[in-house]
């Protein structure tokens, strides 16, 4: 009996972590110019910028009304330090947010009103990084 249960577990767990790696939440190897790092599905780009390293990724998938399009991730000495993301809210009309979380509280660092491209979204949070770096 206790054999049939402990075959039964096995079979279910060996199918869940394939299906979590088929998925990709198994996690992958990032091995970039500035940094290797475990990430859940390829990045876009890879840059620094007043210090950082930082990988950007955009949502796998067809892009919603309202949700996450862009993260980033800000990388110190090798250590992941902060995140941002842009997200697509509604708001009397649709608007787009460049956000963190410091804390409990989400601090959005910039706003668009049209859909912005990649590299707008970028060249903002760079000035962001810049405006930190002159306080």
């Amino acid at each position: 009996m206790n054999r049939k249960i402990l075959t039964i577990s096995l079979a279910i767990f060996i199918s869940v972590f394939g299906i979590l790696v088929i998925s990709g939440c198994g996690g992958k190897t990032y091995r970039g110019k500035y940094i290797t790092v475990a990430v859940p599905y390829d990045p876009i780009d890879e840059f620094q910028h007043e210090g950082w390293t930082i990988l950007a990724f955009q949502k796998p998938g067809k892009r919603t009304e309202e949700g996450e399009i862009y993260r980033f991730w800000l990388f110190r000495n090798g250590k992941k330090q902060r995140e941002l993301w842009l997200t697509a809210k509604i708001v009397n009309k649709r608007m787009f947010f460049l956000q963190e979380q410091v804390g409990d509280n989400i601090i959005s660092r910039a706003s668009f009103i049209a859909p912005p491209s990649y590299e707008a979204v970028k060249e903002r949070l760079k000035a962001f990084l810049t405006s930190e770096t002159i306080k």
